[in-house]
Parts: structure tokens; C-alpha cells; sequence
């Protein structure tokens, strides 16, 4: 075991390549690479670039491509060289690197047309992106300001899914959407609706279609793919809140961290 120096204050969000080789991490501040087998300070890092926040290896792993807000770059990630800039378009303005770099998606409610709008794009085979596929759904803008709560990708890459609100809240809880698209098609495959406790934004989706959700110290897990089923609810072994989720690549396993800076795994069959 060995110990990696230099990640800052608040890391949200962490990934290893496709070979494992590197792992990366932003912090509140900057963004960080390490070759795992080379030692503990990291290889590179860069601050300002807004890659800290939104990231994601490409299928390769040679490069690290990432950014928000119209700032948008792949850096080579052996040497963190190239900060070439990949403009998106308006479209894209703010959006999500999938797992694996091949699409990026941006997700706007136009309060105006009552319509959410889910957009997808691809690496071009020329360099930059082009678009992939665009979706539209109606919303209220009175049970959700943004048309979605959560937009999650599934651990493999392969979907991607929207959690809304599209009811009032009744005693803190409040009708909630959760449909599922094929990531490289924009197809909706499932949708599931019921009751859940109002403002979820973190969770995590697995490759079989088992989605969770997180809401201070409880966690809810559901079939996506079986749109009457009830969730499933468990709480935190200790009183502090969870803070993220991860499922296994093969689904059979979550993890969770939380507030009381432990780690938990679940057993994604029996949730316990």
C-alpha cells in the first residue's frame, strides 16, 4: 500500500484509467495525476482549467479531456502536455463527461418552452466532438427548477439516466421520475416512478439497471427496468450523511462513503 500526496481540500471526484495505470482526482482547487506504480506526488496539475470538476479518460487512456463552462481541453496523460481546446458549442456550455470519454452530455430546462433537453456528443474521428443524439421532455418548472434533480451515468458507460421531481411534495417526499437512456443511441430503455424524499442529487447507476440514491444518512435503491417497484431503503451503519456512491463494473457490489469518513460495500442482490 502506499500513500498519494498533493490531492487538496474536498476531493469530489476520482477515476482511475482504463489500464489502471493513472489515477486522477479533483479537489476544490486543482486537478491531479498520478502514475500509480511511480511513487506518491502526483505527475502533473493543473489549476484554473475547471478539469478539477468535470473529467474523464479516454478509452485509450492516453488522454485526460474535461473542463465546464465553455472551457473545454485534452491533456496527454503521461505528461499533462496539449491543453488542446475543444470548444462544444453553446449547446454544451455546462455538461458531464461519461465514464470512458466517448460522449459528453449536457442537460438545460428552458423554463420558457416548459422543456427539458438532453443533448449528447461524440469524438469526431477528425478531433473535437460532434453531436450524437438530443432528447426533449416536458416539465414543471414548480416541482423542479432545472427539469432534472440528478443526471448519473451507468459504472460501464453505457447509460445514462435523469432523476426529476414531478410532483408536489407531500411531508418531505415528492413524486419522482427516473429514466434510463442508451448512451449511444439516446433510446429511452426505462422508466420508474414513485415516492422518494425530495432534493436527491447524488447517486449511482449500475450496469444491469439498479439505480441509488442518496439523501442524507439513507440510501434508496431501485429497479429501474420494473417501473411499480418499491425501493429498497438503508441507512447509514453511523449517524453521518453519505456523500457518494460507486457501483462495481459488473454490478454485484456498491460502495458508499460518507461524513464519517468510512467506506462501506453492499451487496447490490440483498442491499445489506
Amino acid at each position: 500500500m502506499q500513500i498519494l500526496r498533493g490531492l487538496g481540500r474536498w476531493p469530489g471526484r476520482m477515476a482511475f484509467s482504463p489500464d489502471g495505470r493513472y489515477l486522477a482526482a479533483g479537489d476544490d482547487r486543482s486537478f491531479h495525476l498520478w502514475d500509480a506504480a511511480a511513487g506518491p506526488d502526483p505527475l502533473w496539475s493543473r489549476s484554473g482549467t475547471y478539469l478539477e470538476h468535470n473529467f474523464a479518460f479516454t478509452p485509450d487512456g492516453a488522454h485526460v479531456v474535461g473542463g465546464q463552462y465553455g472551457h473545454f481541453a485534452r491533456y496527454r496523460a503521461g505528461t499533462g502536455g496539449g491543453g488542446t481546446a475543444e470548444p462544444l458549442g453553446p449547446a454544451f456550455y455546462t455538461c458531464l463527461f461519461a465514464p470512458g470519454g466517448r460522449f459528453v452530455v449536457a442537460a438545460v430546462g428552458d423554463h420558457a418552452a416548459g422543456v427539458f433537453r438532453l443533448r449528447c456528443a461524440r469524438p469526431a474521428p477528425a478531433g473535437g466532438w460532434e453531436p450524437a443524439w438530443a432528447r426533449e421532455r416536458a416539465f414543471n418548472f414548480r416541482y423542479g427548477w432545472n427539469g432534472f434533480r440528478a443526471v448519473l451515468f451507468a459504472a460501464d458507460g453505457s447509460r445514462v439516466v435523469r432523476v426529476s421531481e414531478v410532483g408536489p411534495a407531500r411531508r418531505s417526499a415528492m413524486r419522482t421520475e427516473v429514466e434510463t437512456f442508451d448512451l449511444a443511441t439516446g433510446d429511452a430503455v426505462a422508466k420508474w416512478a414513485g415516492e422518494l424524499p425530495a432534493y436527491l442529487r447524488q447517486g449511482a447507476v449500475g450496469p444491469t439497471g439498479a439505480v441509488v440514491l442518496l439523501h442524507y444518512r439513507s440510501l434508496y435503491a431501485l429497479d429501474a427496468t420494473t417501473p411499480d417497484a418499491a425501493p429498497v431503503k438503508r441507512l447509514n451503519g453511523s449517524p453521518k450523511h453519505f456523500t457518494s456512491a460507486a457501483f462495481s463494473p459488473d454490478g454485484t457490489r456498491l460502495i458508499t462513503a460518507g461524513n464519517d469518513t468510512a467506506a462501506t460495500v453492499w451487496d447490490a442482490a440483498t442491499w445489506e
